[in-house]
Protein backbone atom coordinates (compact mmCIF):
# COMPACT_ATOMS: atom_id res chain seq x y z
CA UNK A 1 0.00 0.00 0.00
CA UNK A 2 1.41 3.37 -0.95
CA UNK A 3 1.87 6.16 1.52
CA UNK A 4 -0.89 8.19 -0.12
CA UNK A 5 -3.29 5.25 0.20
CA UNK A 6 -2.28 4.33 3.74
CA UNK A 7 -2.75 7.70 5.38
CA UNK A 8 -4.87 10.68 4.52
CA UNK A 9 -4.37 14.02 6.20
CA UNK A 10 -7.03 16.70 6.26
CA UNK A 11 -6.69 20.41 5.48
CA UNK A 12 -9.56 22.44 6.87
CA UNK A 13 -10.97 25.29 4.81
CA UNK A 14 -10.88 27.35 7.99
CA UNK A 15 -7.81 29.31 8.97
CA UNK A 16 -6.23 29.22 12.40
CA UNK A 17 -6.72 32.94 12.93
CA UNK A 18 -8.61 32.75 16.22
CA UNK A 19 -7.06 29.60 17.59
CA UNK A 20 -3.54 30.79 16.83
CA UNK A 21 -3.99 33.46 19.49
CA UNK A 22 -4.97 30.97 22.21
CA UNK A 23 -2.36 29.46 24.54
CA UNK A 24 -1.54 25.80 24.00
CA UNK A 25 -2.38 23.49 26.89
CA UNK A 26 0.78 22.12 28.59
CA UNK A 27 -0.25 18.51 28.06
CA UNK A 28 -0.69 19.11 24.32
CA UNK A 29 2.66 20.88 24.13
CA UNK A 30 4.36 17.98 25.92
CA UNK A 31 2.68 15.40 23.67
CA UNK A 32 3.76 17.34 20.58
CA UNK A 33 7.34 17.33 21.85
CA UNK A 34 7.10 13.54 22.02
CA UNK A 35 5.88 13.56 18.40
CA UNK A 36 8.97 15.52 17.33
CA UNK A 37 11.28 13.22 19.33
CA UNK A 38 9.70 10.19 17.65
CA UNK A 39 10.08 11.72 14.20
CA UNK A 40 13.78 12.37 14.81
CA UNK A 41 14.21 8.62 15.36
CA UNK A 42 12.96 7.90 11.84
CA UNK A 43 13.77 11.03 9.80
CA UNK A 44 16.86 13.18 9.33
CA UNK A 45 17.11 15.93 11.97
CA UNK A 46 17.27 18.56 9.20
CA UNK A 47 13.99 17.22 7.80
CA UNK A 48 12.27 17.48 11.19
CA UNK A 49 13.66 20.99 11.71
CA UNK A 50 12.49 22.12 8.28
CA UNK A 51 9.01 20.60 8.08
CA UNK A 52 7.77 19.78 11.60
CA UNK A 53 9.20 22.20 14.15
CA UNK A 54 7.43 25.18 12.49
CA UNK A 55 4.08 23.41 13.12
CA UNK A 56 2.07 24.54 16.14
CA UNK A 57 -0.44 22.22 17.87
CA UNK A 58 -3.66 24.14 18.50
CA UNK A 59 -5.95 21.73 20.32
CA UNK A 60 -6.78 18.06 20.90
CA UNK A 61 -10.39 17.14 21.56
CA UNK A 62 -12.72 14.31 20.59
CA UNK A 63 -9.77 12.37 19.09
CA UNK A 64 -9.05 15.25 16.67
CA UNK A 65 -5.64 16.93 16.74
CA UNK A 66 -5.61 20.36 15.07
CA UNK A 67 -2.24 21.60 13.82
CA UNK A 68 -1.29 25.04 12.49
CA UNK A 69 1.08 25.04 9.49
CA UNK A 70 2.88 28.12 8.09
CA UNK A 71 1.39 27.69 4.59
CA UNK A 72 -0.55 25.42 2.28
CA UNK A 73 2.82 24.53 0.82
CA UNK A 74 3.82 22.86 4.10
CA UNK A 75 0.67 20.76 4.16
CA UNK A 76 1.13 19.59 0.56
CA UNK A 77 4.71 18.52 1.15
CA UNK A 78 4.04 16.77 4.46
CA UNK A 79 1.04 14.93 3.04
CA UNK A 80 3.00 13.78 0.01
CA UNK A 81 6.15 12.69 1.82
CA UNK A 82 5.71 12.12 5.56
CA UNK A 83 2.06 11.22 6.14
CA UNK A 84 2.77 7.72 7.49
CA UNK A 85 5.63 8.85 9.71
CA UNK A 86 3.53 11.68 11.17
CA UNK A 87 0.49 9.46 11.74
CA UNK A 88 2.55 6.88 13.59
CA UNK A 89 4.30 9.46 15.77
CA UNK A 90 0.99 11.10 16.67
CA UNK A 91 -0.55 7.70 17.39
CA UNK A 92 2.23 7.05 19.89
CA UNK A 93 1.93 10.42 21.62
CA UNK A 94 -1.84 10.96 21.48
CA UNK A 95 -4.01 8.06 20.34
CA UNK A 96 -3.97 5.47 17.56
CA UNK A 97 -7.40 6.66 16.46
CA UNK A 98 -6.40 10.33 16.28
CA UNK A 99 -7.67 12.25 13.28
CA UNK A 100 -5.21 14.93 12.12
CA UNK A 101 -6.54 18.23 10.82
CA UNK A 102 -4.50 21.18 9.62
CA UNK A 103 -5.17 24.89 9.66
CA UNK A 104 -3.16 27.40 7.65
CA UNK A 105 -1.64 30.31 9.54
CA UNK A 106 -3.73 33.49 9.26
CA UNK A 107 -3.02 35.46 6.10
CA UNK A 108 -0.90 32.61 4.71
CA UNK A 109 -3.47 30.59 2.75
CA UNK A 110 -1.81 31.41 -0.57
CA UNK A 111 1.55 32.56 0.61
CA UNK A 112 4.56 30.65 -0.65
CA UNK A 113 8.01 30.30 0.81
CA UNK A 114 10.04 33.46 0.31
CA UNK A 115 13.40 33.71 -1.49
CA UNK A 116 15.26 30.34 -1.36
CA UNK A 117 15.41 26.38 -2.54
CA UNK A 118 14.10 22.77 -2.51
CA UNK A 119 13.54 19.63 -0.38
CA UNK A 120 16.12 16.97 0.32
CA UNK A 121 16.44 14.29 -2.32
CA UNK A 122 18.09 10.93 -1.97
CA UNK A 123 19.83 11.45 -5.31
CA UNK A 124 22.10 14.24 -4.16
CA UNK A 125 22.26 14.39 -0.37
CA UNK A 126 25.57 12.52 -0.35
CA UNK A 127 27.34 15.19 -2.40
CA UNK A 128 30.56 16.22 -0.64
CA UNK A 129 31.97 19.68 -0.18
CA UNK A 130 31.09 21.61 -3.34
CA UNK A 131 33.91 23.69 -4.66
CA UNK A 132 33.59 27.42 -5.09
CA UNK A 133 32.50 28.72 -8.47
CA UNK A 134 34.65 30.64 -10.93
CA UNK A 135 35.96 34.10 -10.06
CA UNK A 136 33.34 36.55 -8.94
CA UNK A 137 32.22 39.84 -10.39
CA UNK A 138 28.88 41.15 -11.53
CA UNK A 139 26.31 38.36 -11.87
CA UNK A 140 25.57 37.38 -15.48
CA UNK A 141 22.25 38.39 -17.00
CA UNK A 142 19.45 35.90 -16.26
CA UNK A 143 18.88 35.07 -19.93
CA UNK A 144 21.22 34.72 -22.87
CA UNK A 145 20.78 37.99 -24.82
CA UNK A 146 21.67 36.20 -28.06
CA UNK A 147 18.42 34.24 -27.96
CA UNK A 148 15.49 36.39 -29.10
CA UNK A 149 12.26 35.86 -30.96
CA UNK A 150 13.42 37.93 -33.94
CA UNK A 151 16.38 35.64 -34.65
CA UNK A 152 14.54 32.35 -34.17
CA UNK A 153 14.13 30.83 -37.62
CA UNK A 154 10.97 28.80 -37.32
CA UNK A 155 10.23 26.01 -39.76
CA UNK A 156 6.56 25.27 -40.47
CA UNK A 157 6.78 22.61 -37.77
CA UNK A 158 8.15 25.11 -35.23
CA UNK A 159 5.82 27.99 -36.01
CA UNK A 160 3.28 26.86 -33.41
CA UNK A 161 5.92 26.78 -30.66
CA UNK A 162 7.16 30.25 -31.60
CA UNK A 163 3.64 31.71 -31.66
CA UNK A 164 2.77 30.15 -28.30
CA UNK A 165 5.93 31.56 -26.67
CA UNK A 166 5.35 35.01 -28.17
CA UNK A 167 1.74 34.94 -26.97
CA UNK A 168 2.85 34.13 -23.42
CA UNK A 169 5.35 36.99 -23.51
CA UNK A 170 2.46 39.33 -24.25
CA UNK A 171 -0.15 37.63 -22.08
CA UNK A 172 1.56 35.84 -19.16
CA UNK A 173 -0.68 33.26 -17.52
CA UNK A 174 -2.93 32.95 -20.58
CA UNK A 175 -5.60 30.29 -20.08
CA UNK A 176 -5.21 27.16 -22.17
CA UNK A 177 -1.44 27.63 -22.45
CA UNK A 178 -0.46 26.73 -18.90
CA UNK A 179 1.77 24.89 -18.59
CA UNK A 180 3.32 25.22 -22.04
CA UNK A 181 5.41 22.10 -22.78
CA UNK A 182 7.97 22.32 -25.60
CA UNK A 183 9.18 18.92 -26.80
CA UNK A 184 11.77 18.01 -29.40
CA UNK A 185 15.21 16.46 -29.94
CA UNK A 186 18.44 18.05 -28.77
CA UNK A 187 19.30 21.16 -30.74
CA UNK A 188 15.76 21.83 -31.97
CA UNK A 189 15.56 25.31 -30.40
CA UNK A 190 13.75 24.69 -27.11
CA UNK A 191 16.33 26.52 -25.01
CA UNK A 192 16.35 29.36 -27.53
CA UNK A 193 12.62 29.92 -27.04
CA UNK A 194 12.85 29.75 -23.24
CA UNK A 195 15.54 32.43 -23.20
CA UNK A 196 13.73 34.49 -25.85
CA UNK A 197 10.59 34.47 -23.71
CA UNK A 198 12.55 35.67 -20.70
CA UNK A 199 14.31 38.37 -22.71
CA UNK A 200 11.01 39.58 -24.18
CA UNK A 201 9.52 39.97 -20.71
CA UNK A 202 12.60 41.83 -19.45
CA UNK A 203 12.51 44.18 -22.44
CA UNK A 204 8.93 45.04 -21.55
CA UNK A 205 10.19 46.14 -18.16
CA UNK A 206 8.28 43.39 -16.41
CA UNK A 207 8.74 43.59 -12.66
CA UNK A 208 7.43 40.04 -12.24
CA UNK A 209 9.73 37.40 -10.80
CA UNK A 210 11.11 35.29 -13.64
CA UNK A 211 13.05 32.07 -13.05
CA UNK A 212 14.86 29.97 -15.65
CA UNK A 213 16.00 26.65 -14.14
CA UNK A 214 17.80 23.76 -15.80
CA UNK A 215 17.23 20.25 -14.50
CA UNK A 216 20.90 19.73 -13.62
CA UNK A 217 20.94 23.09 -11.86
CA UNK A 218 17.81 22.02 -9.98
CA UNK A 219 19.57 18.84 -8.85
CA UNK A 220 22.85 20.32 -7.68
CA UNK A 221 21.17 23.18 -5.83
CA UNK A 222 19.58 20.55 -3.59
CA UNK A 223 23.05 19.84 -2.28
CA UNK A 224 23.97 23.44 -1.62
CA UNK A 225 20.86 24.32 0.35
CA UNK A 226 20.74 21.00 2.16
CA UNK A 227 24.28 21.55 3.46
CA UNK A 228 23.26 24.99 4.69
CA UNK A 229 19.99 23.71 6.19
CA UNK A 230 18.03 26.14 4.01
CA UNK A 231 15.91 23.77 1.95
CA UNK A 232 12.69 25.57 2.76
CA UNK A 233 14.25 28.77 1.46
CA UNK A 234 14.83 27.30 -2.00
CA UNK A 235 11.23 26.17 -2.26
CA UNK A 236 10.17 29.71 -1.48
CA UNK A 237 12.39 31.20 -4.15
CA UNK A 238 11.04 29.00 -6.91
CA UNK A 239 7.44 29.10 -5.79
CA UNK A 240 7.28 32.90 -5.71
CA UNK A 241 7.98 33.16 -9.46
CA UNK A 242 5.37 34.66 -11.72
CA UNK A 243 7.13 33.20 -14.76
CA UNK A 244 8.79 29.78 -14.25
CA UNK A 245 10.83 28.27 -17.09
CA UNK A 246 12.22 24.73 -16.62
CA UNK A 247 14.69 23.36 -19.18
CA UNK A 248 15.53 19.71 -19.94
CA UNK A 249 12.96 17.97 -17.75
CA UNK A 250 13.92 14.55 -19.17
CA UNK A 251 17.11 14.53 -17.08
CA UNK A 252 15.00 13.96 -13.95
CA UNK A 253 14.10 10.42 -15.09
CA UNK A 254 14.37 7.88 -12.23
CA UNK A 255 14.96 10.69 -9.71
CA UNK A 256 11.70 10.25 -7.85
CA UNK A 257 12.38 12.60 -4.94
CA UNK A 258 13.40 15.40 -7.28
CA UNK A 259 10.25 14.80 -9.31
CA UNK A 260 8.17 15.07 -6.13
CA UNK A 261 9.85 18.37 -5.31
CA UNK A 262 9.26 19.77 -8.79
CA UNK A 263 5.64 18.59 -8.73
CA UNK A 264 5.00 20.50 -5.52
CA UNK A 265 6.55 23.65 -6.96
CA UNK A 266 4.53 23.37 -10.19
CA UNK A 267 1.28 22.79 -8.29
CA UNK A 268 1.88 25.88 -6.17
CA UNK A 269 2.75 28.00 -9.20
CA UNK A 270 -0.24 26.85 -11.27
CA UNK A 271 -2.60 27.29 -8.31
CA UNK A 272 -1.52 30.94 -8.14
CA UNK A 273 -1.88 31.47 -11.89
CA UNK A 274 1.85 31.79 -12.58
CA UNK A 275 3.09 31.07 -16.10
CA UNK A 276 4.95 27.75 -16.42
CA UNK A 277 6.95 26.64 -19.47
CA UNK A 278 8.77 23.30 -19.54
CA UNK A 279 11.10 21.87 -22.19
CA UNK A 280 11.85 18.18 -22.66
CA UNK A 281 13.11 15.91 -25.42
CA UNK A 282 10.08 13.63 -25.05
CA UNK A 283 6.37 14.33 -24.94
CA UNK A 284 4.79 13.80 -21.50
CA UNK A 285 3.22 10.56 -22.71
CA UNK A 286 6.66 9.27 -23.73
CA UNK A 287 8.41 10.09 -20.44
CA UNK A 288 9.56 6.90 -18.73
CA UNK A 289 10.38 6.55 -15.03
CA UNK A 290 8.37 9.68 -14.20
CA UNK A 291 5.65 10.00 -11.58
CA UNK A 292 2.16 9.82 -13.01
CA UNK A 293 1.06 12.93 -11.11
CA UNK A 294 3.85 15.00 -12.68
CA UNK A 295 3.02 13.72 -16.16
CA UNK A 296 -0.65 14.53 -15.55
CA UNK A 297 0.20 18.14 -14.63
CA UNK A 298 2.15 18.56 -17.87
CA UNK A 299 -0.66 17.05 -19.94
CA UNK A 300 -3.15 19.60 -18.63
CA UNK A 301 -1.50 22.37 -20.63
CA UNK A 302 -0.47 22.99 -24.23
CA UNK A 303 2.03 20.47 -25.64
CA UNK A 304 3.90 21.62 -28.76
CA UNK A 305 6.40 19.45 -30.61
CA UNK A 306 9.48 21.03 -32.19
CA UNK A 307 10.91 18.79 -34.92
CA UNK A 308 14.60 18.60 -35.73
CA UNK A 309 15.94 21.68 -37.54
CA UNK A 310 15.75 21.18 -41.33
CA UNK A 311 18.10 22.42 -44.05
CA UNK A 312 16.10 25.57 -44.82
CA UNK A 313 16.10 26.66 -41.19
CA UNK A 314 19.82 25.92 -40.87
CA UNK A 315 20.53 28.07 -43.92
CA UNK A 316 18.57 30.94 -42.41
CA UNK A 317 20.51 30.66 -39.16
CA UNK A 318 23.84 30.63 -41.00
CA UNK A 319 22.95 33.74 -42.97
CA UNK A 320 21.78 35.56 -39.86
CA UNK A 321 25.04 34.81 -38.00
CA UNK A 322 27.08 36.05 -40.95
CA UNK A 323 24.96 39.20 -41.43
CA UNK A 324 25.34 40.15 -37.78
CA UNK A 325 29.14 40.04 -38.17
CA UNK A 326 29.16 41.79 -41.54
CA UNK A 327 30.63 38.70 -43.21
CA UNK A 328 29.77 36.96 -46.48
CA UNK A 329 29.99 33.41 -47.78
CA UNK A 330 29.07 32.20 -51.25
CA UNK A 331 25.55 30.80 -51.59
CA UNK A 332 27.01 27.44 -52.60
CA UNK A 333 29.08 27.33 -49.40
CA UNK A 334 26.11 28.23 -47.21
CA UNK A 335 23.98 25.57 -48.90
CA UNK A 336 26.75 23.01 -48.32
CA UNK A 337 26.89 23.81 -44.62
CA UNK A 338 23.10 23.67 -44.29
CA UNK A 339 22.98 20.25 -45.97
CA UNK A 340 25.83 18.58 -44.11
CA UNK A 341 26.04 20.11 -40.62
CA UNK A 342 23.22 17.98 -39.18
CA UNK A 343 20.05 18.91 -37.32
CA UNK A 344 21.63 19.72 -33.95
CA UNK A 345 21.84 23.50 -33.59
CA UNK A 346 24.63 23.14 -31.00
CA UNK A 347 26.85 21.60 -33.69
CA UNK A 348 25.89 24.35 -36.12
CA UNK A 349 26.79 27.02 -33.61
CA UNK A 350 30.19 25.43 -32.90
CA UNK A 351 31.04 25.38 -36.61
CA UNK A 352 29.92 28.98 -37.12
CA UNK A 353 32.04 30.14 -34.17
CA UNK A 354 35.09 28.63 -35.88
CA UNK A 355 34.24 30.04 -39.34
CA UNK A 356 33.43 33.54 -38.08
CA UNK A 357 36.56 33.63 -35.92
CA UNK A 358 38.80 32.59 -38.81
CA UNK A 359 37.26 35.08 -41.23
CA UNK A 360 37.42 37.92 -38.70
CA UNK A 361 40.94 37.25 -37.43
CA UNK A 362 42.50 36.46 -40.80
CA UNK A 363 40.60 39.19 -42.64
CA UNK A 364 39.85 36.90 -45.58
CA UNK A 365 36.84 35.18 -47.05
CA UNK A 366 36.51 31.41 -47.19
CA UNK A 367 35.97 29.13 -50.13
CA UNK A 368 33.85 26.01 -50.23
CA UNK A 369 36.98 23.89 -49.83
CA UNK A 370 38.05 25.89 -46.75
CA UNK A 371 34.65 25.37 -45.12
CA UNK A 372 34.61 21.71 -46.14
CA UNK A 373 37.99 21.24 -44.42
CA UNK A 374 36.78 22.86 -41.18
CA UNK A 375 33.62 20.78 -41.18
CA UNK A 376 35.62 17.65 -41.91
CA UNK A 377 38.02 18.25 -39.04
CA UNK A 378 35.25 18.96 -36.55
CA UNK A 379 32.85 16.27 -37.81
CA UNK A 380 34.82 13.78 -39.92
CA UNK A 381 31.81 11.59 -40.68
CA UNK A 382 29.77 14.57 -41.94
CA UNK A 383 31.75 16.35 -44.65
CA UNK A 384 31.62 14.79 -48.09
CA UNK A 385 34.30 14.59 -50.72
CA UNK A 386 37.15 14.40 -48.18
CA UNK A 387 39.40 11.45 -47.26
CA UNK A 388 39.04 9.94 -43.79
CA UNK A 389 40.95 11.69 -41.03
CA UNK A 390 42.36 10.12 -37.89
CA UNK A 391 41.10 11.73 -34.72
CA UNK A 392 42.81 11.11 -31.38
CA UNK A 393 40.65 9.23 -28.90
CA UNK A 394 38.87 11.55 -26.49
CA UNK A 395 40.34 10.86 -23.06
CA UNK A 396 40.26 12.52 -19.66
CA UNK A 397 43.98 13.25 -19.94
CA UNK A 398 43.54 14.97 -23.30
CA UNK A 399 40.69 17.12 -22.01
CA UNK A 400 42.61 18.16 -18.87
CA UNK A 401 45.61 19.18 -20.98
CA UNK A 402 43.42 21.25 -23.33
CA UNK A 403 41.62 22.98 -20.45
CA UNK A 404 44.91 23.68 -18.66
CA UNK A 405 46.41 25.27 -21.77
CA UNK A 406 43.27 27.31 -22.41
CA UNK A 407 43.03 28.72 -18.86
CA UNK A 408 46.80 28.78 -18.29
CA UNK A 409 46.54 26.43 -15.33
CA UNK A 410 48.86 23.45 -14.93
CA UNK A 411 47.61 19.91 -15.38
CA UNK A 412 48.88 19.13 -11.88
CA UNK A 413 46.75 21.92 -10.38
CA UNK A 414 43.61 20.87 -12.24
CA UNK A 415 43.99 17.30 -11.05
CA UNK A 416 45.01 18.37 -7.56
CA UNK A 417 43.24 19.75 -4.52
CA UNK A 418 43.92 23.49 -4.81
CA UNK A 419 40.80 25.57 -4.11
CA UNK A 420 42.17 28.74 -5.67
CA UNK A 421 39.32 30.28 -7.68
CA UNK A 422 41.01 30.15 -11.06
CA UNK A 423 42.04 26.53 -10.53
CA UNK A 424 38.61 25.48 -9.20
CA UNK A 425 36.90 27.11 -12.19
CA UNK A 426 39.17 25.33 -14.68
CA UNK A 427 38.68 22.03 -12.83
CA UNK A 428 34.90 22.33 -13.05
CA UNK A 429 35.10 22.99 -16.80
CA UNK A 430 37.38 19.96 -17.20
CA UNK A 431 34.96 17.73 -15.27
CA UNK A 432 32.06 19.06 -17.34
CA UNK A 433 33.82 18.28 -20.63
CA UNK A 434 34.93 14.85 -19.40
CA UNK A 435 31.33 13.91 -18.73
CA UNK A 436 30.11 15.44 -22.01
CA UNK A 437 32.79 14.11 -24.35
CA UNK A 438 33.85 10.75 -22.91
CA UNK A 439 32.00 7.58 -22.00
CA UNK A 440 33.77 7.31 -18.66
CA UNK A 441 31.63 6.87 -15.53
CA UNK A 442 31.35 9.51 -12.83
CA UNK A 443 33.48 7.33 -10.56
CA UNK A 444 36.29 7.07 -13.13
CA UNK A 445 36.22 10.81 -13.79
CA UNK A 446 36.29 11.58 -10.08
CA UNK A 447 39.26 9.26 -9.59
CA UNK A 448 41.23 11.21 -12.20
CA UNK A 449 40.73 14.38 -10.15
CA UNK A 450 42.45 13.37 -6.89
CA UNK A 451 39.95 10.60 -6.10
CA UNK A 452 37.01 12.95 -5.77
CA UNK A 453 33.61 11.48 -4.96
CA UNK A 454 31.44 10.89 -8.02
CA UNK A 455 28.93 13.41 -6.65
CA UNK A 456 31.59 16.13 -6.93
CA UNK A 457 31.73 15.43 -10.66
CA UNK A 458 27.95 15.66 -10.85
CA UNK A 459 28.02 18.94 -8.94
CA UNK A 460 30.72 20.43 -11.21
CA UNK A 461 28.84 19.36 -14.34
CA UNK A 462 25.61 20.85 -13.04
CA UNK A 463 27.26 24.11 -12.03
CA UNK A 464 28.90 24.64 -15.44
CA UNK A 465 25.75 23.58 -17.31
CA UNK A 466 23.69 26.07 -15.28
CA UNK A 467 26.14 28.92 -15.95
CA UNK A 468 26.14 28.14 -19.67
CA UNK A 469 22.49 29.22 -19.77
CA UNK A 470 23.27 32.75 -18.59
CA UNK A 471 26.97 33.40 -19.18
CA UNK A 472 27.79 34.05 -22.87
CA UNK A 473 31.53 34.35 -22.13
CA UNK A 474 31.69 30.89 -20.56
CA UNK A 475 29.62 29.47 -23.42
CA UNK A 476 32.11 30.82 -25.97
CA UNK A 477 34.98 29.33 -23.96
CA UNK A 478 33.32 25.91 -23.92
CA UNK A 479 32.59 26.11 -27.65
CA UNK A 480 36.21 27.01 -28.36
CA UNK A 481 37.43 24.12 -26.22
CA UNK A 482 35.06 21.72 -27.96
CA UNK A 483 36.30 22.96 -31.34
CA UNK A 484 39.97 22.58 -30.38
CA UNK A 485 39.36 19.09 -29.01
CA UNK A 486 37.53 18.14 -32.21
CA UNK A 487 40.37 19.36 -34.43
Amino acid sequence: MSQAQAVRLFLSTETGEQQAQLPVAPEIRDAWKLVLDTLVEHLAPATVDTWFRPIKPLRFADAVLVLLVPSRFFFDYIEGNFANALKQAIGKAFSLTTRIEFRVAPGEEHRLPEPSTVPVTAEVVDDPRPEPGPPGGDPPPPFDPVFRFDNFFATPGEEMALRAAVHLSRHPGARGYNPLVLTGPEGSGKTHLLNALGNALLEKGSAQRIHLVRSDQFLHEFVHYYKENRLNDYFRTLATARIFLFDDLHFLAKKSKSQEALLLVLNQLLRRGATVVVSTRLTPAELRHFKEDLVAVLQRGLIVEMPACDSAAREGIIRDKLDRQGLVLEDETIAFLARHIGSNLHDLNAVMVRIIAQMSLMGTSMSLDDVRTILHRMFPTTAVGMPPIHRPQMTIERIVKAVGAFYQVSVHEIGGVSRRKAVAAARQVAMYLCRELTSESLVVIGTAFSNRHHASVLYAHGKVAARLQSDPQLRRQIENLRASLSA
